[in-house]
């Protein structure tokens, strides 16, 4: 990608197309927006089917959408990938990845730590193999109130250390399911999740949502990515880890 694409893309991440809210842009997601946007070298941790579009390279164990909206969704087409000049590993990020160290400018991973069995290990990794980076998941709040079923951890971070909590089964889908497939297209039903349908991201659901209010706040927060939603973690060389089991049982590195 030119420099000048480059810049094309960080204005376009950054712009108000899709910020109508009062709330200014998470300031973190903007430092990594800007960061990702000037690397050469880009690694995409749990690319699926869209990597990010700066990444050469991607990493990803599922090649069918099994943890990956709600189930549903396209399988990785490795060939196209291959055909558009993209290099693919069907590989977890939980384990020793064959890359050398600091062989990328950056490592990207959106809302893939959940899901991992061993978080240590997948951070350990993304800091060897990238000399800066940016994970994101689900805040603690979203996981309770959006979370799935496949989500190992509730996620967060404080200064320069991420914190992966163990899910009990108290904190999984506390408030519901999420809304179920029907012929691809996403439909409301008993167990539904409300704040999923209070959301209504992409405007799925056609019947009228109220309370008006507390769609306006989550559609704020959503997509202008505060911290209440989304956990962004940027990290440049070594970070630290905290791990608490659902045993208590707690690691840190």
């Amino acid at each position: 990608m030119t420099i000048v694409s480059r810049i094309r893309y960080f204005a376009k991440a950054i712009s108000s197309k899709d910020n109508n809210y009062s709330a200014d842009m998470n300031p973190d997601w903007i430092s990594m927006q800007h960061d990702i946007a000037v690397a050469k070298n880009v690694i995409d941790l749990g690319c699926g089917v869209t990597p990010h579009p700066q990444a050469n390279v991607g990493v990803d164990y599922f090649l069918e959408p099994e943890q990956r909206l709600g189930g549903t969704g396209k399988i990785i087409n490795v060939k196209e990938m291959s055909k558009e000049g993209f290099e693919f590993h069907n590989l977890r990020i939980d384990l020793p990845l064959p890359f050398q160290n600091d062989e990328f400018d950056f490592a990207y991973s959106s809302h893939v730590f959940e899901h991992v069995e061993d978080p240590i290990c997948a951070c350990m990794e993304i800091q060897r193999i990238a000399k800066a980076g940016c994970i994101l998941t689900p805040a603690p709040f979203a996981e309770y109130a959006f979370g799935r079923p496949y989500h190992r951890w509730i996620v967060t971070k404080r200064s320069n250390r991420l914190i992966f909590l163990e899910k009990r089964p108290e904190d999984d889908r506390p408030f519901g399911d999420h809304p179920v497939f029907i012929t691809g297209k996403l439909e409301p039903s008993p167990q539904s999740n409300p704040f999923d349908e209070v959301l209504n991201d992409g405007d799925w659901h056609k019947k009228t949502i109220r309370p008006k209010k507390l769609q306006n706040k989550l559609r704020e927060m959503w997509y202008t990515h505060q911290s209440t939603i989304e956990t962004v973690f940027n990290f440049k060389g070594a970070f630290n880890v905290t791990v608490v089991r659902a045993s208590g049982e707690v690691d840190n590195v």
